[in-house]
């Protein structure tokens, strides 16, 4: 009897193990060059990002399309401010202005999410 219960209890642990082993599992390909990246989601649990130089004027052409589960981004500059942030996105295309030259940081967060997700530097004309 109480090698019965051991059993149980140890298959039931296990169980519980491959559960959180599933739902933190992410799978992805992601394309990142200088001036744009691209990352395709069949799972995504973590946060990815990407880095970009922008000079004053420049824009950041964002593109999301969400087939389920939950995407956050955020944009900041390299002192950490945030100059975007969307919470639980859906299918999106937007530009972002970049007001001052700099480093950026482009951050991608899925829960359960699957997808794909763009961005691409567009330089401003007046250079």
């Amino acid at each position: 009897m109480k090698k019965g219960i051991l059993i149980s209890s140890l298959l039931l642990i296990l169980m519980v193990l491959v559960l959180i082993l599933q739902l933190s599992h992410s799978q992805y390909k992601m394309e990142n060059e200088t001036n744009k990246g691209f990352i395709e989601c069949k799972i995504l649990n973590k946060s990815v990002s990407f880095t970009v130089e922008c000079q004053d004027g420049d824009e950041l052409e964002i593109k999301l399309h969400r087939e389920k589960g939950v995407f956050d981004l955020i944009v900041k500059d390299i002192d950490n401010n945030i100059i975007y942030r969307g919470d639980n996105m859906e299918d999106c295309q937007f530009n972002i202005v970049i007001n001052a030259s700099g480093k950026y940081e482009i951050i991608l967060h899925g829960r359960r999410a699957v997808g794909e997700f763009q961005w691409q530097k567009i330089e401003s004309t007046g250079r």
